[in-house]
């Protein structure tokens, strides 16, 4: 007979129900299912059912949480096979022990609660869930990977299974580690591209006594490759004597299924026509087009159009379509004979045009230079070019190298179509040398290492050093004004550097205020751990017969020289040590330990003394002599 645990919506329109595990059986997953008022049982969804095993793990850690652990456990070598006998026992009345819930029937709850109870007190409580860890999805696949991350009280093996699978896609559970793989649906990752959606699933973690549920949220990537690029037109050519233009558009780099290609805006100045499942298309430009192209006022057409792989668009994209001008317009002008005086940064050059009819051609600068400026001889075409100081500054830091303006050629009547025409703009050497480390000095002791980087500027400027990239084994100070800098690597890095990672490394620039050198790399040593010191050696003492007390010293050689401290680590067994730093000590007998050394005719007694140079110890047991004395 199964027990059912109904938990009742506000509305009361439908109850959510969870079957409890057949008798003597081991909860490790949950049947979650709604009825409506038909009685016709239906399968809720994936967070539904999550929702409803998280409220109820919530419950059971809660009836977990009840119970206080002992102040002194039983030993888990005692308390394990004790607890799995126990659980065998009641397993066989119906009590499922392994469960992390309780049956709903009150007697096998109560055992349940009283078996729980007795884990805890025991020091063996069930698996905690932690706070399970989730990578970024994988932008080609969307995968993401993570794991439980439940913990142990009882530090026994634990294994893991899904107990509710995810709604969105597919997870993979290593039952030994915890470790998971999630793989989202396609559909899911399309629907991420919408908006930012994430999937659930629950996963049963168990000790072998207990178990608990662990309910897990993975992100779901985006699947941005399903998209379309913008379409590109891979193919143009135009027939220059009717203006005729053929070509194809296409999705760069597409290799899902078929696309459809849609115009959005037609062309203006012609006749377009388009094939939406090839992608090819035809344009004839107007006869007023064309002669407005031979006026140089109309030389593109274009039009807009999107690829669609059936679920979702590319982005539009304009394609560009030449407007052939009649033939009475001067060719577009070019540069000839372009040079430049690497000294000054003036360049020197001229344009030229031809015209179809002979006639005589004028120049004229549509939109001039912007960093420069620019002479230019309207009848000859020659020009010359003088870039600005901050351009030629610019220039130095590889941001703007070059300028350009516009010309057209003219017969009169006709106007050639605009050309750019580009000058180079000459840089300037103002840039600071990359800076480098001068000698470095290093504290075998303390670690500490001085140095300075330095740079040298082209006008003789005063610069200042930043670092760009810190060190990462230490603590790096560096003087901007000086270069002069210290590193004092730490304590973890000394300790490596023993195993042989002795170096670090910091990047640093040069700047005069304007200009930025090269980026440069210093390396700095890390001085590993010295060597420690020797054990420590009791030397000469003397004894107060009358109290029974021996008054001695400790000493010890460090292989550095650096000053030594000495303490003690494990007190006398039968008086007491009063220890200086400096080594010095006195060792005073209980009464009965010098009573006991009188009747076995002398006894003695042992600490334990560490000596440290700050850095690394050593320590050795002191043995010291127990003064006798007649107990009556």
């Amino acid at each position: 007979m199964q027990n059912r645990l109904s938990v009742e919506s506000t509305a009361g329109a439908e109850t959510t129900s969870a079957a409890a595990a057949p008798t003597g059986a081991v909860a490790d997953s949950a049947q979650v299912e709604t009825e409506t008022g038909s009685g016709a049982p239906e399968v809720t969804s994936s967070v539904q059912r999550a929702a409803t095993m998280q409220a109820a793990s919530l419950s059971a850690s809660n009836v977990a949480a009840a119970a206080e652990p002992a102040a002194s456990p039983i030993p888990k070598a005692i308390a394990v096979p004790v607890l799995k006998f126990v659980g065998g026992i009641l397993n066989l009345f119906g009590v499922n022990t392994n469960s992390p819930l309780p049956q709903l029937d009150v007697g096998l709850a109560a055992a349940w609660t009283w078996f729980r109870q007795l884990q805890t007190d025991w020091g063996v409580a069930p698996p905690v869930a932690g706070v399970p860890s989730a990578t970024e999805p994988d932008p080609d696949t969307g995968v993401v990977t993570g794991n439980i991350n439940a913990s142990n009280q009882a530090n026994l093996p634990m294994t893991y299974k899904v107990a509710i699978d995810p709604l969105l896609g597919e997870v993979v559970v290593e039952a030994k580690t915890g470790a998971y793989t999630y793989t989202p649906s396609e559909a899911a990752r399309l629907a991420a591209i919408v908006a930012p959606i994430s999937d659930i699933f629950t996963v049963t973690v168990s000790n072998g006594l207990a178990s608990n549920y662990v309910l897990v949220t993975v992100p779901i990537g985006a699947a941005t490759s399903a998209i379309p690029n913008a379409p590109t037109s891979v193919s143009q050519s135009t027939n220059t004597a009717t203006g005729l233009v053929t070509g194809q558009v296409g999705s760069p780099g597409w290799s899902g299924q078929p696309l459809t290609y849609t115009v959005l805006t037609p062309t203006v100045g012609g006749t377009l026509s388009f094939d939406e499942t090839t992608g090819n298309y035809t344009y004839q430009p107007s006869a007023l087009s064309m002669a407005l192209a031979s006026l140089g006022l109309a030389t593109p057409d274009f039009f807009t159009v999107v690829a669609n792989n059936g679920a979702i668009p590319s982005l539009p994209a304009i394609i560009t379509v030449p407007i052939t001008a009649m033939d009475a317009t001067p060719t577009a002008p070019v540069s000839v004979a372009q040079s430049t005086n690497t000294a000054t940064g003036l360049v020197t050059g001229s344009v030229s045009s031809t015209d179809p009819a002979g006639q005589a051609l004028t120049y004229t600068v549509i939109t001039s230079t912007l960093g420069g400026a620019l002479t230019f001889n309207s009848s000859t075409g020659q020009y010359s070019y003088q870039p600005s100081a901050t351009s030629m500054a610019l220039a130095s830091l590889g941001i703007v190298t070059t300028d350009a303006f516009t010309v057209v050629a003219t017969n009169g009547t006709f106007i050639s179509v605009p050309t750019i025409i580009t000058v180079p703009i000459t840089a300037v050497d103002a840039k600071p040398s990359t800076p480098a480390a001068g000698p470095l000095t290093t504290n075998a002791a303390s670690g500490l290492v001085t140095g300075s980087v330095s740079s040298t500027d082209p006008a003789g400027q005063p610069l200042t050093y930043t670092v760009v990239t810190s060190t990462l084994g230490g603590t790096l100070t560096l003087n901007a004004a000086t270069g002069a800098f210290t590193y004092t690597p730490s304590a973890a890095a000394r300790v490596a550097a023993s195993a042989g990672v002795t170096t670090d490394v910091f990047t640093v620039v040069a700047t005069n205020g304007t200009f930025t050198s090269g980026l440069a790399t210093i390396t700095v040593p890390i001085a590993p751990n010295p060597s420690p010191p020797s054990a420590p050696v009791k030397g000469s003492h003397t004894i107060d017969t009358g109290n029974g007390r021996v008054t001695s010293s400790v000493s010890s050689t460090d292989p550095a020289g650096l000053p030594l401290t000495y303490s003690v680590t494990t007190g006398a067994v039968s008086g007491t040590v009063v220890m200086n730093s400096n080594g010095s000590f006195t060792y005073t007998p209980t009464a009965a330990a010098r009573g006991a050394s009188w009747a076995a005719g002398g006894l003695n007694d042992v600490f334990t003394v560490t000596v440290s140079n700050g850095y690394t110890s050593n320590f050795a047991v002191i043995t010291v002599p127990i003064s006798p004395k007649r107990p009556f």
